[in-house]
Formats: C-alpha cells, sequence, structure tokens
C-alpha cells in the first residue's frame, strides 16, 4: 500500500503565551489519498482555515508531523495551495493574468503561460470572462479563477492537477471517462467555495 498523500499526526497549535494561551488543534491525526476529497466541519473559530493554512506552510504549528508524499512540509510550496475565503486576484491583471502570474512563478515563459492559461480556463468553462478584471467577475466567478490558478500552478509541478479536479466544472457531466484516470468511468463532484 502506497503512503498517504497527506499526512497529519500528532498536530497541536495554540496562540498566545501564558494565560492567554488557546489551543486552537489538539491531536489531529489524517491520512489523506490522492485525489480523495475531504470536507472540514465545525463552527466559527474552531481551527478549519488554520488546519488548512498549517497544511499549505503559511502558519507554524506547536508540534506534530505533516508531509505530502512522505516529505515533511516545511515551507509553501507549488503542490498544495488554498484558496482563501475571501478572493484574491491582483486587482490589476485581468482573471487571465492572474493565471499566467501563477504560472510565470513555475517558471513558464510569456507564449506557453498564455497558452495553458487559455487552455484551463476553457476546460473549466471561464473562458469568457478571461479578459475581464476582478472587479468586473461575481464572487463565485473570482473564487472560480483563484482555483484555476492554484491549480494551473499545480498542473506545472504534476501535469495532471487541473484535470483531476475537474469539479470547478459548474455542471461537470458525471460517469463519462477521463483518460488521465486510465480511462476508467469516474463521478465528478461540483465544488462550491
Amino acid at each position: 500500500m502506497s503512503p498517504p498523500k497527506l499526512r497529519i499526526a500528532g498536530l497541536h497549535k495554540s496562540f498566545g503565551t501564558g494565560e492567554r494561551r488557546t489551543e486552537v488543534l489538539r491531536d489531529i491525526n489524517l491520512d489523506l489519498a490522492d485525489n480523495e476529497f475531504v470536507s472540514l466541519v465545525g463552527t466559527s473559530g474552531c481551527g478549519k482555515s488554520t488546519l488548512l493554512s498549517i497544511v499549505a506552510g503559511l502558519q507554524d504549528f506547536d508540534a506534530g508531523d505533516l508531509s505530502i508524499d512522505g516529505a515533511p512540509i516545511l515551507q509553501p510550496g507549488l503542490d498544495r495551495g488554498v484558496v482563501f475565503q475571501s478572493y484574491t486576484l491582483l486587482p490589476w491583471l485581468t482573471a487571465r493574468q492572474n493565471i499566467e502570474f501563477a504560472l510565470k512563478a513555475a517558471g513558464y515563459d510569456r507564449a506557453t503561460c498564455r497558452r495553458i492559461a487559455l487552455e484551463h480556463l476553457e476546460l473549466v468553462k471561464l473562458a469568457d470572462s478571461a479578459d475581464r478584471y476582478p472587479a468586473e467577475l461575481s464572487g463565485e466567478t473570482a473564487r472560480r479563477h483563484c482555483a484555476c490558478a492554484l491549480l494551473s500552478a499545480q498542473d506545472a509541478v504534476d501535469g495532471r492537477a487541473l484535470r483531476r479536479a475537474r469539479c470547478l466544472d459548474p455542471a461537470p457531466d458525471a460517469g463519462t471517462a477521463d483518460p488521465d484516470l486510465g480511462g476508467t468511468q469516474v463521478d465528478r463532484p461540483v465544488c462550491h467555495a
């Protein structure tokens, strides 16, 4: 059996010191397989976003171990990312340019960035809004563009991230054959930000 894609073992996180110390996460343990979808559910302030920020490498933790494919998570990396609750598109760039920006950070040249961005926007049915600025997009469309940028950057790492995560498509065809998954029948979920 292969190791989990993501492993969280004995994770602890607190904020503050002394009497003001607040334990947010205590002994969190989780193994996730590649392509496994999981929902974190809890009340406001229970640590869901803190846990995701730690996994993304954006926040330190007090104790425990985190790994992706067996390698420890020590800092942010292109192998994972976060679409924040408040979307984060650079307001002076169009939606397409925001995706190209993520690809440039992954080391692609300008022409390749443009080609990949357009291909990915087409794949998730966002091509019609590619040349709009963030202020011209609805919140949901802007979040989907953020997710597309994130997955495009991850695609630069493994070449399959966006195609595996077709949940950005607002009306996916359920039960279609996917050549990136060995041509097997797959049911693709609809994701909502």
